[in-house]
């Protein structure tokens, strides 16, 4: 049951705040505004004779019900507003507080899950081994200039999510294989006549000084090197052009095995890569290939048979004509675009 005395507190407090708000506006004195003002003081309640604060600064907004002493009986009345102060701009001040309150870091805190939905970043080795898996594809003339990735069918051909996918992606873009082209994604890209040159600049330091150290070489080195010019001189007889192509490209990188190196067998595989990209667009690619693997079998028997520099010399021969051929081809095809 609310009490009588309370409910007539409240009437006198609401009228008295409405007063005193009404004077500030209509631009009534100082002590118009003072005569109003509701002082502190402690009101007895009912006949128990406790005592309850009155309305004013300082204390809290409600009423005491004398059967709920501990418990504020809630009202019409609000928290006090700031003498002057409309009610719309209270209540924008109160919302700026709070949304400065939720948006400090130090009071807000992330939920758990998250955490616990955040995307894992994809191990090194598994986007290798996607980034490898598209290389080979590259090298053996599967993806040609223009072609576009699919990252669904990719991601379904390689049982890899799709961030993995993309951080692949990311990596032979870096290695000048794809690029991205919009409206379309990731696409197999065409080399330049400047990256030519470059190209030949890499194979020429690290084909030459592997014939230099074969003395050293180990049977396994030399043994794929040799298994690598007989599957080119294999679809050579059979008229596999574009094994032809790719099995000439294993016999140079073969050579740069012959260092042993891990990092540089890894770095030569993108060089090669960019090689069989030119040959994709070769109009007659047999006839390109043709001369190339008679050349590269006296560079075999040369250096097998302990005759270092003539291999190295017909090497170098080898890569002056190669080079001034790849970029006549270069050159005629981006002259048609």
């Amino acid at each position: 049951m609310t009490c009588p005395h309370a409910i007539r507190r409240t009437t006198l407090l609401a009228g008295r705040s409405s007063a005193a708000v009404n004077a500030r506006v209509h631009g009534r004195d100082a002590a118009c505004m003072r005569e109003t003002t509701v002082p502190t003081e402690r009101i007895p309640l009912h006949s128990t004779g406790a005592a309850m604060p009155a309305f004013g600064a300082g204390h809290r907004s409600g009423v005491t019900c004398c059967h709920h002493a501990d418990k504020p009986m809630m009202t019409g009345l609000t928290t006090p507003r700031p003498h002057g102060l409309p009610g719309a701009m209270a209540r924008a001040g109160t919302e700026i507080k709070t949304r400065k309150l939720r948006a400090n870091p130090r009071t807000t805190s992330k939920p758990d899950n998250m955490v616990a939905n955040s995307p894992t970043p994809a191990s090194d080795a598994v986007v290798d081994r996607v980034a490898a898996a598209l290389r080979s594809r590259i090298v053996a003339g599967e993806l040609k200039p223009g072609t576009r990735i699919v990252e669904q069918a990719l991601a379904r051909d390689t049982g890899a999510s799709r961030n993995t996918l993309r951080e692949a992606l990311r990596l032979l873009r870096t290695e000048r294989l794809i690029e991205h082209v919009r409206h379309k994604g990731a696409v197999v890209r065409f080399v330049k006549p400047a990256e030519v040159i470059d190209i030949y600049k890499v194979r020429r330091a690290l084909e030459i000084r592997a014939l230099q150290e074969s003395g050293v070489a180990a049977g396994d080195r030399l043994r794929q090197v040799r298994e690598a010019i007989e599957q080119s001189e294999a679809a050579l007889r059979e008229g596999r052009w574009q094994d032809v192509g790719t099995g000439s490209l294993r016999f140079h990188q073969a050579l740069v095995g012959l260092l042993d190196c891990q990092l540089l067998d890894e770095f030569f595989e993108s060089t090669v890569a960019q090689m069989r990209l030119i040959f994709a667009v070769m109009a007659d690619e047999g006839a390109f290939q043709s001369p190339w693997i008679p050349r590269d079998r006296a560079i075999h028997d040369a250096f097998v048979a302990g005759r270092r520099d003539e291999a190295i010399d017909r090497l170098r021969l080898y890569l002056d004509d190669s080079e001034r051929a790849t970029l006549d081809v270069v050159h005629a095809h981006h002259a048609s675009d």
